[in-house]
């Protein structure tokens, strides 16, 4: 199980460090107004990530109190 969530971690981390990599090679060639856009997308997309368990979790409990 360790090596399991050692190895998903170190996956992400890659993925994080090629998407920064990226990120960086872009902005060279991208006018500096578009940072906060750019940021605010980065910003979004771990909101939505993090928020998405707790919804799903308000809605399994919301179909299993009209059930009952």
């Amino acid at each position: 199980m360790e090596e399991s969530l050692q190895r998903r971690f170190s996956e992400r981390l890659k993925k994080i460090n090629e998407f920064f990599r990226l990120l960086q090679k872009s902005l060279r060639y991208t006018p500096r107004s578009a940072l906060p856009i750019v940021l605010g997308v980065i910003l979004f997309d771990n909101v939505l990530i993090a928020a998405t368990p707790l919804a799903l979790r308000g809605a399994v409990n919301g179909l299993a109190d009209h059930s009952a």
